[in-house]
């Protein structure tokens, strides 16, 4: 699974797999900066306004789902969240692709927060106190296998059931539709989580492929359904 385009990220990961978190954090630490600009009527470009949506694809719907359930500054409150191959606990993510991360990678990062990541937030210091003490840090550490605090996982997505709508894909690979189903199940009804399937032969990494035959218009046709059902929801 390596490759030119994911050889810097997995010797990276392979090295640390704490970068993993580090990484996600700093990009909370952007999105709630930016979310708080925007508020405030600070941002240069986009106007003033508190109703701040999301539309979160792969890993980075993983990381938009903790936002909302950590709430930081409850700058999230009346957010809504749509969700597209994304949505699952960790431990039900299948991270090694040519174009994620290699296999080595992989495994060390899964390896590392399932089994160890735990016993070494002990003691104290400003990061134990972070993961231990804050609702974004307890989201954090709810997210990575169904059974890690999984009444306060459970909790926090029941208040979230309306303000979240997720699509998956029945042949994803990476984050498969099984996962996000035992994720969000329970909280979910027929509209706000559907399996699709689409026409043609698709990937996690590559959903609405470029095609040089008439196929090119069923692609067309589901990339225009999916962002439909997205601006539909979230507006």
């Amino acid at each position: 699974m390596s490759s030119f385009a994911n050889i810097a990220m997995s010797n990276r990961l392979t090295e640390d797999p704490m970068r993993f978190f580090k990484s996600g954090y700093q990009t909370v630490e952007d999105i709630v900066k930016l979310a708080s600009d925007i508020r405030s009527g600070k941002h240069a470009i986009i106007p003033k306004t508190r109703n701040i949506n999301i539309f979160a694809y792969s890993i980075g719907a993983f990381l938009a789902e903790i936002i909302m359930m950590g709430n930081p500054g409850n700058i999230f409150s009346e957010s809504k969240l749509f969700m597209f191959c994304g949505g699952s606990v960790f431990s039900n993510m299948k991270g090694a692709s040519k174009f994620i991360m290699d296999r080595r990678a992989f495994d060390r990062v899964y390896n590392y927060f399932l089994f160890d990541f735990e016993a070494t937030i002990t003691g104290k210091s400003p990061l134990v106190d972070f993961l231990c003490s804050s609702q974004l840090g307890m989201a954090f550490r709810s997210m990575i296998d169904l059974g890690r605090f999984k009444a306060f996982r459970e909790n926090l997505l029941r208040k979230l059931r309306d303000q979240i709508q997720t699509i998956t894909l029945s042949k994803d690979t990476i984050i498969p539709s099984g996962g996000i189903v035992s994720t969000l199940g329970s909280f979910s009804d027929k509209y706000n989580l559907k399996v699709w399937d689409f026409p043609f032969n698709y990937s996690h990494e590559n959903p609405f492929p470029l095609l040089d035959s008439p196929l090119f218009q069923k692609v067309d046709y589901w990339f225009e359904r999916i962002f439909s059902e997205a601006a539909l929801f979230l507006a």
